[in-house]
């Protein structure tokens, strides 16, 4: 209603306006036709003083004391101008002296007779043509007015030079009189009307040509950016690809129910990435579209929705979470049947997730956001239902609130990293360290990772703080090298970090920036970054590895698709699980398992990196086992890269008595091969 009033208005509003040029530019060529008839009229005035007064009369007529003309002259001067003298010509001619004498009149009564004259009079008698439509209520013009209601009359100065008129165009020459000639104004008011009619009905027909193409034109457009608002309307409310409403419709409706009680379901699709990757994304478009089909299917359209990317949310009004768990398996069953994508059947699996008000949240947000972390416990654990445990959310709102912070803390410099030595368990000296984020807030003080990471590793500022930490850690190897200190640093890269487009090209430039050699870096990565896309996490490994950059398996010993992460990624460098280390000579099966782990490594070639070390004994054991680098409380604590350059210059004479005798494991693994090799052959 509010557009169609606008195009309402803006006729109304364009007509008025229209209406106005028409009047105006119509006032402004009607003065142009009467300036033009009053000229013509003018013109013919000018002509009959040409042909008539100067023809029959002399200078001297009006140049000498005044007498009357002889009656022969009279006469002459009658007869030349009685054809020219009626309605249709001229009604009446008056020729004046200077001293304002009628010298000649058609009209008999008005010979020999002095008027004061008017203004126009005078005008003309200074030399200029001039004219009025005069009422007839001049003393000489009594006679004029029995017949007439309006006269034109046009006064000609008369100019004389040598005892004869001049022509009305030379200027220079004295002015004697002047001739007064009266044009009938009803048929010059006629044309000028019928002029102006004609001019009207042009105009008028015109602008109405044009209001109408200018309004047809507006309405089109009023039209088309209807149609674009009400399309921009439905994009910003339905999502293009399936047709659900999107996230902001979504919510609407789930905070207009949740009050009441509701449950959310959010269902993620498992491994939606590799339909993508491997069939196009033509193909995982309608595995979307099918899956919100199937969705509409169960449920009505305004109570499902697509949030982004292979992510969907169900809203259920009036249920609770055990019954909420029921619906989930009613969902999960939609899954069963393979989808027919052109000409291939595939198998799609999902997780699910589940939140209810009011126990889990007393808003859409809320809930979405417990959803989100219970759909991520199911996809981890494998169950792919799980409903929300407070316990398994460690996401808190301070933690929120800090991410926003972090922009910030970004240009302001307040993310620093501290380093923590990596000890060779062979050499005894320090060959290497790991970068560890801590934040220098001006109001909490020093913050350690776990007071914000979590939250900036799920969105995407964990891209510039990645770049950052890897800024930072390249530039401060640069300086120990120069410094004589020939060491390798680690950064740990979370998943939405691994996945960043810009990330190999980043390393590569910022190794170039500093001079240094891709040794001197190594990536570290943790299970779930490789598990969060697989293949394109292994497409950018494989690229970060054709640099030279080495790549390091976090927390290895722990996760259960580590041996896979050996096969499949180029993969340099194991770090053994702390919780392993700390744990390993108290506990017989721990032992076993991180024995197994390092025998593993030793055998595909893999660097062997111990942390969480806090004693002698666990440091030495690891050394006598075969492992390559230790890193743990026991050498250092993790400290600036100032304090680390003072540190390093004694490093070795400290920690190498730490080391004790060597134990039987001291010959390298490669070694080891080759002789058996040797004994083999």
């Amino acid at each position: 209603m509010r557009r169609s009033s606008l195009l309402t208005r803006f006729g109304v509003m364009s007509a008025l306006l229209v209406i106005a040029l028409g009047l105006v530019v119509g006032g402004l060529l009607r003065q142009v036709i009467v300036d033009r008839t009053v000229a013509d009229a003018q013109r013919t005035a000018v002509a009959v003083a040409s042909v008539g007064v100067h023809a029959h009369l002399t200078p001297e007529d009006l140049t000498r004391d005044f007498l009357p003309l002889e009656s022969d002259r009279r006469d002459q001067l009658d007869d030349a101008l009685a054809a020219s003298t009626s309605e249709e010509g001229f009604a009446r001619i008056k020729v004046w002296n200077h001293q304002r004498w009628i010298v000649y009149s058609d009209n008999e009564r008005l010979r020999g007779r002095w008027f004061p004259g008017d203004e126009l009079l005078t005008e003309a008698l200074s030399g200029e043509v001039t004219s009025e439509v005069t009422d007839l209520s001049s003393p000489d013009e009594f006679e004029e007015a029995a017949r007439f209601t309006r006269l034109l009359a046009v006064y000609v100065p008369l100019r004389a030079r040598d005892g004869a008129f001049a022509d009305l165009d030379d200027l220079t020459a004295p002015v004697v009189g002047a001739s007064e000639v009266y044009l009938p104004w009803e048929p010059i008011a006629a044309d000028i009307l019928r002029d102006t009619i004609r001019l009207a009905a042009l105009l008028a027909s015109g602008l109405a040509v044009l209001y109408a193409a200018l309004y047809r034109l507006v309405a089109g457009a009023s039209a088309t950016l209807r149609a674009q608002a009400e399309e921009n309307e439905h994009l910003a409310r339905f999502d293009a690809r399936t047709g659900l409403p999107n996230r902001l419709a979504f919510e609407e409706r789930a905070e207009a129910v949740a009050p009441d009680g509701a449950a959310m379901l959010l269902l993620d699709l498992d491994r939606f990435q590799v339909v993508n990757d491997t069939l196009g994304h033509d193909h995982g478009d309608e595995v979307l579209r099918e899956v919100g089909r199937r969705l509409t299917d169960l449920y009505p359209p305004e109570q499902v929705a697509r949030l982004g990317g292979d992510e969907f949310a169900i809203l259920l009004p009036n249920l609770d979470a055990e019954a909420a768990r029921h619906a989930a398996e009613v969902v999960l069953a939609l899954f069963d049947a393979p989808m027919v994508i052109g000409e291939l059947s595939l198998g799609i699996e999902a997780s699910l997730g589940i939140a209810a008000a009011p126990e889990h949240g007393r808003d859409a947000r809320a809930l979405l956001q417990h959803a989100d972390v219970a759909m991520y416990v199911a996809k981890r654990t494998r169950q792919r239902i799980a409903v929300y445990d407070p316990d398994n959310d460690s996401t808190s709102a301070d933690q929120l609130a800090l991410a926003g912070e972090i922009p910030r803390a970004l240009e302001r410099g307040e993310l620093v990293p501290h380093y923590q030595p990596q000890l060779d368990l062979r050499t005894g000296e320090i060959v290497a360290v790991e970068a560890l984020l801590r934040w220098e807030h001006p109001e909490r003080g020093r913050l350690s990772p776990g007071a914000f990471l979590p939250v900036v590793e799920t969105t995407d500022l964990v891209r510039p703080v990645t770049r950052h930490v890897l800024d930072v850690a390249l530039a401060d190897v640069a300086t120990w090298r120069n410094a004589g200190h020939d060491l390798q640093v680690s950064v740990n890269v979370a998943a939405h970090g691994l996945l960043d487009p810009r990330l190999v090209d980043h390393i590569a430039e910022r190794l170039l920036a500093n001079d240094l050699p891709a040794s001197a870096l190594c990536i570290e990565l943790t299970e779930s970054a490789l598990l969060s896309d697989p293949h394109r996490a292994r497409r950018v490994l494989e690229d970060i590895s054709a640099l030279g950059v080495a790549i390091s398996i976090d927390d290895f010993g722990t996760g259960y698709a580590s041996l896979a992460y050996l096969r499949d990624f180029p993969v340099d460098e194991l770090k053994l699980d702390r919780s392993l280390v700390l744990t390993a000579l108290g506990n017989a099966d721990e032992r076993a398992l991180l024995e197994g782990s390092i025998g593993l490594g030793r055998r595909l070639g893999l660097k062997l990196v111990g942390e969480g070390i806090e004693d002698e004994a666990t440091l030495r054991w690891l050394r006598d086992e075969g492992c390559d680098l230790a890193q743990g409380f026991l050498l250092a604590r993790p400290m600036p890269a100032q304090d680390l350059s003072s540190w390093l210059s004694s490093a070795t004479f400290r920690l190498r008595p730490l080391l004790g005798p060597a134990g039987p494991r001291l010959v390298p693994l490669a070694t080891e091969l080759s002789e058996a090799d040797g004994r083999g052959s």
